[in-house]
C-alpha cells in the first residue's frame, strides 16, 4: 500500500522533470531551426544583379529583329568575307602542327 505510493511520486517528479528536459530540448532544436532558416533566407537578398544579368539574351534578340527588319542586311562581300575570316580562325589555330615537312634534319 504505502510503498506503492513512495514509488509513484518518485515517478512522477521524474516524469515532470523530463518533460521539462524534453521542452527544452525541443525549443533549442526549434530555435536552432528557426536560426537556419532566417540565415538561409537571407544570405540571398545580399546577392546583387550583375550588368551580364540584367543584359542576358538582349544582344542575340537585338540581332534577331535587325534580321527580320531588314534580311538583306549583312549579305554585301565585306561582310560575307569576315564571317568566312572567323569561321576558319579556328581551323587555322587546331592545323598549326608540326608535320615531317617542317622539321629540319
Amino acid at each position: 500500500g504505502t510503498g506503492d505510493r513512495g514509488q509513484g511520486t518518485g515517478d512522477r517528479g521524474t516524469g515532470i522533470q523530463r518533460i521539462k528536459e524534453e521542452e527544452t530540448m525541443l525549443t533549442r532544436c526549434l530555435t536552432l531551426i528557426g536560426l537556419i532558416a532566417t540565415l538561409l533566407i537571407s544570405s540571398g537578398c545580399g546577392v546583387k544583379e550583375t550588368m551580364l544579368d540584367r543584359n542576358w539574351g538582349k544582344s542575340f534578340e537585338s540581332a534577331k529583329s535587325n534580321q527580320i527588319l531588314n534580311p538583306e542586311a549583312g549579305k554585301d562581300p565585306v561582310t560575307e568575307a569576315n564571317i568566312g575570316k572567323y569561321m576558319g580562325y579556328g581551323k587555322k589555330q587546331t592545323s598549326n602542327k608540326l608535320d615531317d615537312s617542317t622539321i629540319q634534319k
